[in-house]
């Protein structure tokens, strides 16, 4: 597990935000995170048939406590629940009442969330390689964003699954998720940064997405354009998928 307090800065203010990562692969991991979860979550959980469910349920909701944990100070994980908004947008519930919005994202054995106060905007996306049809991915890419990555220093397939997450962090940002043409999401240019790549967005130029590819995964996160980016969290994400 990966977690961290980071805090995004802009001339307007100063923003904190956790962020957390797991990597649970098997039903053993599963167990340990039941200890964690909210009576009305063990409830959801009891309601569940299927393993491939169950795991992404209790990913998604162990990293997006962690993460809020991180951002609140709450340690007891107990008293955090994961309810959904109207249109399905995940929040976080503490045991005071107050709403924190949060990101989930999971895929194979690993999930990713990030934990944000209201003033803020963002998206988290991650990805297995092995898990997506990259023909299929392809389909959903632009022209110019084809001709994009391949100018980039690594494989067409990692590139273009370097896309896929950060068009998908982008559209949990302005919580519109994958219900409009992926289009919308193009991407326009990418910047090599040392533990991260920067892509912005031609329609959402209020927004930029910064992609952490390891070995087996991709993360991207999305974040407000006029915040500075956040370069410890480039490293540490880098240094938790190298250990996948």
């Amino acid at each position: 597990m990966a977690k961290a307090l980071y805090e995004l800065t802009a001339e307007c203010g100063r923003y904190p935000w956790g962020w957390s990562m797991c990597y649970m692969p098997g039903p053993q991991y599963y167990r340990a995170i039941l200890s964690h979860l909210h009576p009305q979550e063990v409830d959801y959980l009891n309601g569940l048939q299927y393993e491939a469910r169950i795991r992404s349920y209790l990913l998604g909701r162990y990293a997006a406590k962690t993460a809020a944990s991180q951002l609140i100070g709450e340690q007891d994980l107990r008293q955090l629940q994961v309810k959904n908004g109207i249109f399905q947008q995940p929040l976080l519930v503490s045991g005071d009442g107050h709403r924190h919005p949060v990101s989930i994202s999971h895929s194979g054995d690993v999930s990713a969330a990030v934990a944000f106060p209201a003033e803020l905007q963002m998206g988290i996306d991650v990805e297995a390689f092995d898990e997506v049809n990259v023909a299929a991915v392809e389909t959903q890419m632009t022209e110019r964003e084809k001709v994009t990555v391949r100018k980039l220093p690594i494989s067409y397939e990692k590139g273009l699954m370097m896309l896929w997450t950060a068009k998908e962090s982008l559209s949990k940002a302005v919580k519109t998720g994958l219900t409009t043409p992926f289009s919308i999401y193009e991407i326009n240019q990418i910047e090599l940064r040392p533990t991260y790549m920067v892509s912005t967005h031609t329609y959402f130029t209020q927004y930029v997405t910064l992609s952490v590819l390891g070995h087996r995964y991709a993360v991207s996160l999305t974040i407000p354009k006029l915040a500075r980016l956040p370069e410890a969290f480039g490293q540490e994400c880098q240094a938790f998928l190298a250990k996948l």
